[in-house]
């Protein structure tokens, strides 16, 4: 690890890795490479302490059914929502060169990761089924998505999920 953090960063230590992460900043990146902090915040955990952070937000739209077997009310019955499903992905640098460059992450990007998910988990499907729960909510549906895009769109923040126009939820397994 201190070898890693000397190449990447430019400090070599003997004090435990946890202790070196804390004390770095996005400004301490020698590479100057977006996609190296950013897979080196999510290998060791780095919190890239920056006053100037971007969040791109890409919103998908999903149609699916559920049935909260358990719940006091009327969402015990049968019934589907309108999702809309949001991505945020969070970034203190800009990708310096190639054909994203002056980006974050490319939308297209997500999408091609996103949409697969949507179409074999929840887009006309029933919920319960597919995420093989009895008490398919709001909550549970954020983070069973986070969990499963955490590993392959690099800088993922949070899960925004709408079942309805006035209900959402917003899931995240960062500090920050």
């Amino acid at each position: 690890m201190s070898a890693i953090l000397e190449k990447c960063f430019g400090v070599a230590t003997e004090a435990p890795p946890n202790f070196m992460i804390n004390v770095l900043t996005t400004d301490s990146c020698a590479w100057n490479d977006n996609l190296s902090c950013v897979i080196l915040s999510y290998l060791f955990r780095i919190n890239f302490k920056s006053s100037n952070l971007f969040t791109i937000i890409k919103t998908f739209r999903f149609e699916a059914g559920h049935q909260l077997a358990h719940h006091d009310g009327a969402c015990k019955h049968p019934h589907g929502h309108s999702y809309v499903l949001e991505i945020q992905v969070k970034s203190g640098t800009l990708i310096d060169d190639g054909p994203k460059k002056n980006m974050v992450i490319d939308f297209h990007h997500i999408s091609d990761i996103v949409k697969p998910m949507i179409n074999t988990y929840f887009d006309h499907k029933w919920l319960n089924d597919t995420l093989e729960t009895d008490s398919p909510t709001s909550e549970f549906i954020a983070r069973w998505i986070y969990r499963h895009l955490d590993r392959q769109i690099p800088g993922l923040h949070a899960i925004g999920l709408s079942e309805t126009a006035t209900s959402k939820v917003i899931y995240t397994e960062t500090d920050s």
